[in-house]
């Protein structure tokens, strides 16, 4: 046996190793489709509301939808900026 084929037997029969592989694959595909599902784009100036400033996470938004993360202090989404910050920090 090759030691690259020992080493991915050895990697397959890790539980935890495929755990992590799949993670990292979650994240790889949230970055990747960030444009996609997010919920707010948090570099368009035009889409936010100074109004939904500080809002508790799962507070539903005035124009549709729930804010699951919250808002900051301008109004942005924080999961749309989780996902955008993926993008930058993995691609």
């Amino acid at each position: 046996m090759t030691p690259a084929r020992r080493i991915a037997a050895e990697f397959a029969a890790s539980r935890i190793a495929l755990a992590g592989l799949a993670l990292l694959a979650l994240l790889l595909l949230a970055a990747l489709l960030a444009p996609w599902i997010s919920p707010q784009n948090p570099y368009d100036l035009a889409q936010l509301d100074v109004l939904d400033s500080k809002l508790a996470p799962g507070t539903p938004a005035a124009a549709g939808g729930i804010y699951w993360l919250g808002t900051d202090d301008q109004g942005r989404d924080m999961l749309s900026g989780i996902f955008y910050g993926l993008r930058l920090g993995i691609l």
